[in-house]
């Protein structure tokens, strides 16, 4: 992944320099983009997010290519970037600090494993198709304890088991609600619980619940949580 994102960086930075002066409009009023305008469509271009993108256009910055460690992630270059004096940040990469303990390995349908007591089976393949010009990423859903919950990541997939209490997915680009009402027609679970909620306002959020909850399409119990809530499952 490492050599992933410095190409990536590499390619903003070329695309984008860094500035010392102007701003987002260095050359002023007459610039076609504004820097993040044209970062950002780089990143629609290479279908990653606008964050990821900028973020690797800066570490990038901080790391001339002959300065850089094959050795040493991307994400060990990341945290010494904000080393203010140069010679120092140079140098610290000859001695950068331990690695984090390794991530879980990805996971894909079909797997099963455990994290302390709950059993988690893997289920679906692929994120929920937002346009035809977007590419679609792996996606998977996990299911927890025999069905007690079910987490469908970024797609609409039943999982061939039964569910009692489904995490539903209502705004994202990705997201159309009569889709979510006959998703859990399909999964039938006990109950809904709303999740991936924050593009809509309050109001949104109740509609999308009115729509999909027990006097709605589906006829089946759908929470709101707020921050922080915590229910039993």
């Amino acid at each position: 992944m490492s050599s992933a994102q410095w190409r990536l960086g590499d390619a903003a930075v070329e695309i984008e320099p860094m500035r010392s002066y102007g701003g987002a409009n260095p050359f002023g009023k007459d610039d076609l983009f504004t820097v993040g305008e044209a970062v950002r469509m780089f990143a629609e271009d290479v279908g990653l997010a606008y964050t990821a993108i900028r973020s690797c256009r800066w570490v990038s910055s901080r790391w001339p290519k002959e300065r850089r460690r094959a050795d040493v992630s991307h994400t060990i270059h990341k945290i010494l970037a904000g080393i203010p004096d140069e010679q120092e940040r140079f140098e610290a990469v000859t001695n950068p600090p331990p690695a984090q303990p390794a991530r879980r390995p990805a996971v894909a349908a079909g797997d099963a494993f455990t994290v302390g007591s709950i059993s988690v089976t893997v289920h679906g393949h692929r994120h929920a198709l937002i346009h035809a010009d977007v590419p679609c990423p792996d996606n998977v859903g996990h299911l927890l304890d025999d069905g007690t919950l079910y987490h469908p990541g970024d797609a609409y997939f039943a999982p061939d088991a039964p569910v009692r209490t489904l995490l539903l997915p209502t705004s994202g680009p990705w997201t159309n609600l009569g889709e979510a009402a006959d998703y859990v027609r399909t999964v039938k679970p006990e109950r809904i619980v709303q999740i991936h909620e924050l593009m809509l306002s309050d109001l949104g959020r109740r509609s999308a619940a009115h729509l999909l909850g027990e006097k709605g399409l589906t006829g089946i119990p759908i929470s709101l949580l707020e921050s922080g809530t915590t229910v039993q499952l």
